[in-house]
């Protein structure tokens, strides 16, 4: 028996359709390795305690307790 060639069924290529929708969020990755350590930070202010008038130059901001009246100072 012969074979006999009707047609092709593969028509055209279609436009590209719409994307679909975002699929879930996979799971959480491996931690990575830890970065370089950082530059020294400025020095920051402290608190500082006395008896009497505070003395000295320390950093702007630093606090004085003086012990024997309990005031509080701050450095300018």
């Amino acid at each position: 028996m012969a074979q006999v060639v009707l047609g092709n069924v593969k028509g055209p290529k279609g436009d590209t359709g719409p994307q679909g929708a975002a699929g879930p969020q996979g799971p959480q990755g491996a931690t990575g390795k830890q970065g370089p350590t950082g530059p020294t930070g400025p020095q920051g202010v402290g608190i500082t305690a006395g008896t009497g008038s505070p003395s000295g130059t320390p950093a702007s901001g630093t606090l004085y307790v003086d012990g024997s009246t309990g005031d509080l100072y701050r450095y300018a």
